[in-house]
């Protein structure tokens, strides 16, 4: 053998122990990342799971208008802060690189970055919202509200809004499908938490940005109030029964002229043009009674007819209307206490509807006097809420309920504003809300009493949907509406204040009712069936849903089921449904 051979050997064997020596170091180095980056991802898991549990805890606090406590805050930042910190380091970073294993990696660490931007970026400024409401500071004895510390929360709160759009939109783009199934599970349970942070937030900066200027920051601003009487029926509570004004200034609180809706003259012609839609539907009733304002599902167009009725009958312009049926007032006079009206009658939050919705209608009275009693009513309570010393925190949860229910509405006449409340469940645009897309996919179920009495306060209304059948964004539902009229004995021989007008259709003391169904924006109704048995109805359409309405008619101890299809969309059955004195004014329903 040659020289130059036994150099080659010699020189591939070199060679190859430095190969197999490599691979064992890259062996050794894969092993140690793969060690590394999966005690970093065991200690990103385990902190977020911690910073999940403790979080959930403090949205359900600040959901009810409770402080949430500081180390629990200060636990949740410190654990959302650890996970932040286990998917940041440069080998991990490195490895998210890596086929497949690389979509896991970074699923963890952008769950990660983005709790923790919520932690430390929206945790804080609603908190101190909510602290401020807590302890009374936000409001005085005399009931004026600090508006200089909404104006200057309102930066801080808009930037946790923004913060947790952003999280939620990075969030969201994590193919969840893509991933293994704790991984999968992870990563939707953190989308439904943010969802569940960006309403509770988005809320508060609603407030922030709107109140200054609605309570009187910027000048005195004066509103209308409808009180509406969930006694006799009408799609968006109830008729109106008084109405009054309240003037705020700089956050402080007077009120103005009272008066009963039936005392207001009657015009020949509506206040306002009503469309032909309208016409067909509800005929010129609703533009000239204030009490038939009411008749829309639609609140803005109340609030514009009711002005435009307050203005021709006072004189005065308003800058905004608000809605409050008497379920409402009930609510909040658990909060208040007794009110003492002017002719000396002491209500609270168990006696006001009896003493206003039932007891008067049982016997001849005179109509006109029970709505201008109505309309004290409605000034005392008001009144009650601006002088009673209040827990504020109660009353937020109070207010959210109100709200949640539909039994609060309000417009205001300043279009930015309007833009914002119309968007919302406070604004009720169940037909304008469309327009922007935020009623466009939910449906509608409205009641409307065609008795012209009282009967309404002994209808029991049950609303639920059910049976979803989601198919991609789309699908159905049912929708059922179950009506139980248990009245008091004797009531075909009540007062036609109480029964209402006769009718040939209808026997004395039964209830009758028009129910109105309004599939999503450019869907359509399924079957409708009324105790088992189809209907037709009277088609009827209303800024472009087409509806279907019905007369139904209830005996006295009469119970009636009614079904309907209505569309699924976005994986979502919402139907919009009359407040009632026992149910409130929304149902939804979700896939899954």
């Amino acid at each position: 053998m040659t020289t130059g051979a036994r150099h080659g050997r010699v020189q591939g064997r070199r060679w190859r122990r430095h190969v197999v020596v490599g691979l064992v170091a890259l062996l050794g180095i894969l092993v140690l990342v793969g060690a590394w980056v999966g005690w970093r991802a065991g200690q990103a898991a385990g902190a977020l799971s911690e910073a999940r549990t403790v979080a959930a805890r403090v949205q359900s606090e600040l959901r009810q208008g409770s402080v949430p406590d500081a180390a629990d805050i200060a636990a949740a930042q410190a654990a959302t802060a650890r996970a932040r910190s286990a998917t940041s380091d440069p080998v991990y970073r490195l490895a998210s690189g890596l086929p497949w294993l690389g979509r896991q990696l970074d699923a963890v660490a952008t769950v990660a970055a983005g709790l923790d931007d919520v932690t430390t970026t929206a945790m804080p400024p609603l908190v101190a919202l909510v602290a401020a409401v807590d302890d009374g500071s936000l409001r005085a004895a005399d009931g004026t509200v600090d508006l200089a510390f909404l104006a200057a929360a309102a930066p801080d709160v808009r930037a946790a809004d923004e913060t947790v759009e952003r999280v939620r939109a990075a969030v969201a783009a994590v193919d969840a499908d893509s991933l293994v199934g704790p991984l999968a599970a992870a990563v939707r349970q953190a989308d439904d938490a943010l969802a569940a942070v960006g309403e509770t937030v988005h809320q508060a900066r609603q407030v922030t940005d709107l109140a200054p200027a609605m309570l009187g920051a910027d000048g005195p601003r004066t509103y209308l109030v409808l009180a509406l009487n969930n006694a006799e029926l009408r799609p968006s509570g109830g008729i109106v029964g008084a109405a009054l004004a309240l003037t705020v200034d700089g956050g402080h609180v007077s009120l103005g002229t009272q008066l009963a809706a039936s005392a207001l003259a009657t015009p020949e012609q509506p206040v306002l043009p009503l469309t032909d839609e309208e016409l067909a539907v509800d005929g010129d009733r609703l533009g000239r009674y204030l009490q038939n304002a009411t008749l829309t599902p639609d609140f803005p167009r109340t609030a514009d007819l009711a002005r435009a009725r307050w203005l021709q009958e006072t004189g005065q312009a308003v800058d905004g209307v608000v809605a409050l049926d008497a379920v409402a007032v009930a609510i909040v006079l658990r909060e208040v206490g007794p009110v003492t009206t002017d002719d000396g009658t002491t209500l609270d939050q168990s006696t006001f509807l009896i003493k206003i919705l039932r007891d008067p209608y049982l016997g001849e009275v005179d109509p006109v006097a029970l709505d201008q009693v109505f309309a004290q009513v409605a000034a005392s309570v008001f009144q009650g809420m601006l002088t009673a010393d209040l827990d504020s925190s109660r009353l937020l949860g109070t207010v959210r309920t109100l709200v949640g229910q539909q039994r609060v509405r309000v417009w205001s006449a300043h279009e930015a504003e309007q833009a914002v409340l119309v968007s919302t469940t406070l604004g009720g645009g169940f037909l304008s809300g469309a327009a922007d897309g935020s009623a466009a996919d939910d449906s509608g179920l409205f009641l409307t009493d065609t008795t012209g009495g009282k009967l309404d306060y002994y209808l029991k209304v049950r609303t639920t949907v059910d049976n979803l059948v989601c198919t991609g964004t789309g699908g159905t539902a049912r929708l059922r509406l179950v009506l139980t009229y248990d009245p008091p004995a004797g009531v075909a021989d009540g007062s036609v204040f109480l029964r209402g007008v006769d009718d040939p259709v209808r026997a004395p003391g039964d209830a009758g009712l028009l129910v109105s169904l309004y599939p999503a924006t450019g869907g359509v109704l399924g079957p409708v069936t009324v105790d088992g048995a189809p209907v037709g109805g009277e088609q009827v359409v209303r800024s472009g849903r087409t509806g279907l309405r019905l007369p139904v008619t209830l005996a006295p101890g009469q119970t009636v089921t009614l079904l309907a299809e209505v569309p699924v969309r976005g994986g979502r059955a919402a139907v919009w449904t009359t407040p009632t004195v026992s149910s409130g004014g929304i149902v939804v329903a979700q896939c899954g």
